[in-house]
């Protein structure tokens, strides 16, 4: 826990067409560091309360020391501010059985994850989001950290913030090397837009997307060039407003984004060598504690050399195979700087370079529903001992670098009409979860498997909304709270629900005879007896009470 004092100032006005504009600042600290360990914060920024959907149009994060000063990199600096969305319905998780079913780089936190308390708290981020790696964007400036955390968003776009839902701000800040104990604020500007009802200026809901190769991190050898790639299926149609390219600047390295599929793009051999398990959709990240919940990608880089390659050649090879089919180009970007931990000289990322010269088709880049993305990454060998003193001892001991490559475009979906009336705001925020599995009724109906409202009830989910009439859960209906909290009596429309149970390998009956037993019958002394109770008590050994709930 870290002490501090937080403050908000909140300016709103209405604009001559009727719509709300308000213009949020939250400040917090002074909030006292110590850097031994690299501290994270998450929390809510002062948002609008209304129950409309309104829409972030303009946002910036400030990190500034006691004296109102930004922090620098290096030594200090924020390593990531991610503001997430949170409360989003499952469906349209890359779990779920929506559109963006397997699309990770779509990744809100749903209402389900907040349920179960998942604190997995990425760097993802589907709003503005920023990495250290964009420090010094532009040359001249006098802030080079603030300035380059800053994002308005085109005339006529916003990101919407449905109602039920929230917008979380998650920062890092760290130290390299580590450094004395200090003291920071934090500031964070949102700027919405609340359109009147049956407004002509509604704004277009725009998300921001987070492909990845790789997601959470992954291991590269630090000798000789090498490549990776990977391809994703678009769910919606759309348009890609703008990008910006993550990486760790320390690894020379470049990005290719491309509007074909790999084995059109690239040369057979290299295609054939990653495709399976390398490159497979799916693989995800090398350590297995760490897959879930981040973008999937390769598990490692492919060797040019064993191929007789190398990246120049590759690149020619590419554009042969593949005219006109880059739409993006980015390259990373990095300064030697010592005399913070020792006088020997350290590599540090800047804000990558971006080629002028696509701007024109990376840019408002128009697509289909179900076209390829296709990223290819090139990455150099580690040159130099200032670069290979930067990589953390553990990894260099080695041979190896900790890498990653994201490419974050802000992408304008044409969602279809329903999408957020029926979808993106559920209108049953009240249910309460269910006290076994953390979820409310809504996730029990959706799935998968999909489920009716009867089997939902009956297993004991608060359906009171979601399902008019048969209430269940903590509301006392059908296989409700008194089921739920004593298993030892069933309420009366559960002794007579149709159930397929399997019958006692003894008695030959199932456990709904059991409870019918007029000598006292109940779920209780039915499970101790051996009968199959899963169904008609909602209880353990229920086929809807597994893992996949």
């Amino acid at each position: 826990q870290r002490r501090g004092r937080a403050s908000r100032c909140m300016k709103r006005s209405v604009d001559a067409n009727g719509d709300v504009i308000e213009h949020h600042i939250t400040r917090l600290g002074p909030i006292h560091l110590d850097l031994d360990e690299d501290p994270t914060f998450t929390f809510i920024p002062s948002q609008p309360t209304g129950k409309k959907t309104s829409y972030l149009v303009e946002t910036m994060d400030g990190y500034y020391n006691v004296n109102g000063e930004p922090l620098t990199f290096p030594p200090m600096h924020p390593h990531h501010a991610a503001t997430l969305m949170a409360g989003f319905d499952h469906s349209h998780s890359y779990s779920g059985n929506g559109a963006f079913k397997d699309f990770k780089p779509f990744t809100p936190m749903t209402s389900r994850m907040l349920a179960l308390g998942n604190d997995l708290i990425q760097t993802t981020s589907n709003i503005p989001g920023f990495n250290i790696d964009l420090y010094g964007c532009k040359k001249g400036l006098k802030d080079p950290a603030n300035a380059c955390f800053y994002t308005k968003l085109p005339e006529g776009y916003g990101m919407p913030l449905y109602p039920g839902h929230d917008f979380w701000a998650n920062s890092m800040i760290e130290q390299v090397p580590p450094g004395p104990q200090l003291d920071v604020y934090l500031e964070y500007s949102r700027k919405y837009i609340t359109p009147k009802a049956g407004s002509n200026r509604t704004p277009r809901p725009t998300f921001m997307l987070d492909f990845s190769t790789v997601g959470n991190g992954d291991i590269y050898s630090v000798q000789g060039s090498s490549m990776s790639w990977h391809t994703f299926t678009m769910p919606y149609g759309g348009k890609f407003l703008s990008s910006w390219y993550h990486t760790h600047g320390v690894s020379e390295s470049e990005l290719w984004v491309m509007d074909q599929s790999p084995e059109t793009i690239l040369p057979n051999a290299i295609y054939e060598s990653c495709k399976k398990p390398t490159c497979e959709p799916g693989v995800g990240m090398q350590a297995e504690s760490a897959r879930r919940g981040h973008p999937r990608g390769v598990s490692s880089d492919v060797k040019l050399e064993p191929f007789g390659m190398d990246i120049t050649g590759l690149q020619q090879m590419i554009k042969a195979n593949a005219p006109g089919a880059v739409r993006c180009r980015y390259k990373t970007r990095n300064v030697a700087l010592g005399g913070f931990e020792d006088a020997s000289l350290h590599m540090y990322g800047r804000g990558a370079l971006f080629d002028e010269r696509l701007r024109g088709k990376c840019e408002n880049w128009t697509f289909s529903p179900g076209a390829p993305v296709t990223m290819v990454v090139f990455t150099e060998e580690l040159r130099g001992p200032a670069a290979l003193k930067t990589v953390p001892a553990y990894f260099a001991e080695q041979g190896n670098v900790p890498q990653h490559h994201r490419w974050w475009p802000l992408v304008d979906f044409d969602l279809p009409p329903t999408f957020e009336a029926k979808e993106l705001a559920p209108k049953c925020l009240n249910e309460r979860p269910h006290p076994h599995h953390k979820i409310p009724c809504a996730e029990c109906l959706e799935g998968p498997p999909q489920r009716s409202c009867k089997t939902c009830v009956q297993a004991g989910f608060d359906c009171s909304c979601s399902c008019p009439g048969q209430q269940g859960g903590q509301q006392g209906g059908p296989g409700g709270a008194n089921a739920m909290r004593n298993p030892g009596r069933v309420p009366k429309s559960s002794q007579t629900m149709s159930c397929k149970e399997k019958k006692h390998h003894q008695y030959h009956a199932t456990c709904s005879v059991c409870l019918r037993d007029p000598k006292g019958g109940n779920c209780e002394k039915c499970i101790a007896a051996g009968f199959d109770c899963g169904c008609a008590c909602g209880g353990k050994g229920s086929p809807l009470l597994m893992p996949n709930v």
